[in-house]
């Protein structure tokens, strides 16, 4: 390093450069891919019927962002189950990407009660997932962990899990994919950040 008045100095530093494999879960199941689901309804885990969004919502070549407006209170996407057995300790984890030339922190929410916005239409309980800070073109996740209360509450079996970005953007945040870390799957179940 060198300061204005050319006075110098030196330190050597080790720099751990994180891989995509950093990001990578085992124990892990998709449940949706929504760059795939556009594709075929196949990339659903068995028990999940079908998709839903928001009407501000829509499809980019990496999965699903708001393309109306910007108000990340609008911007919903989920998947509707016959049941899916959730319970304390398991996590839910949601991949998204950031398309903007800056970083972006956000807190998604998670509901597995309300089928539309936060707020609107049917009422339901929403849940933080956990903050996250994305730099430009990168991806990252955001995890829920199953409470015993939330497991309780939904007697074990979900029937949709809804995601709300919580985040005022248009097209910068895209949602990829939805998976499911479970503690009793298999070490080889791994959900890969691509």
């Amino acid at each position: 390093m060198t300061d204005a008045s050319q006075q110098t100095s030196e330190k050597t530093v080790n720099l751990r450069i994180k891989s995509k494999d950093d990001f990578n879960v085992s124990r892990c199941e998709p449940i949706v891919d929504f760059a795939a689901k556009r594709k075929s309804n196949d990339e659903l885990l068995q028990q999940f019927t079908k998709t839903f969004s928001d009407r501000y919502t829509g499809r980019t070549a990496l999965g699903s962002s708001i393309v109306i407006g910007a108000n990340g209170g609008y911007d919903f996407q989920g998947v509707t189950s016959s049941s899916l057995n959730l319970k304390a300790g398991d996590t839910i984890r949601s991949v998204w990407f950031n398309s903007s030339e800056n970083d972006i922190t956000f807190t998604p929410k998670i509901s597995f009660e309300d089928p539309d916005r936060r707020g609107w239409g049917k009422s339901g309980e929403w849940h933080n997932m956990s903050t996250i800070s994305i730099k430009p073109n990168r991806w990252n996740a955001s995890n829920y962990l199953v409470s015993m209360a939330v497991a309780d509450a939904d007697a074990d079996a979900v029937e949709l899990i809804n995601i709300n970005v919580n985040f005022n953007n248009n097209r910068a945040l895209t949602f990829g994919k939805i998976e499911h870390i479970n503690p009793d799957l298999s070490a080889n179940n791994v959900c890969v950040i691509t």
